[in-house]
């Protein structure tokens, strides 16, 4: 999708920071593309962070509100505990897990 397509780019730049913030970041893809369609355009876009890949019958487990947003982002700390959740691709996601990243930096410092 072009929003996952604008987002992915920025979240692989963020990623070691996110990292080093002990903030993890995964992909999980609902493309209902054959299956090698998604390794082979990460690969394509240089994307490291881990992404997953589901089937159709995933998708009401993923989404089970009435409406499906692609993409959304869940952003997790070290303990596995939701910190945010982002859903669709905007300049205010953008600029709110740049915000999350330099915020756990400056939490981290102490």
């Amino acid at each position: 999708c072009v929003p996952c397509a604008q987002e992915m780019p920025e979240l692989e730049r963020l990623y070691p920071a996110l990292r080093r913030n002990g903030i993890e970041l995964a992909g999980i893809s609902v493309d209902l593309d054959p299956l090698q369609v998604v390794p082979d355009y990460l690969a394509q876009q240089g994307i490291s962070y881990p992404v997953f890949v589901t089937d159709e019958s995933s998708i009401p487990s993923i989404f089970a509100g009435e409406e499906v947003i692609i993409p959304t982002s869940i952003l997790l700390d070290d303990a596995g505990r939701v910190l945010e959740v982002f859903s669709g691709w905007s300049t205010e996601s953008q600029q709110a897990i740049h915000g999350l990243v330099e915020s756990e930096s400056v939490a981290g410092a102490h």
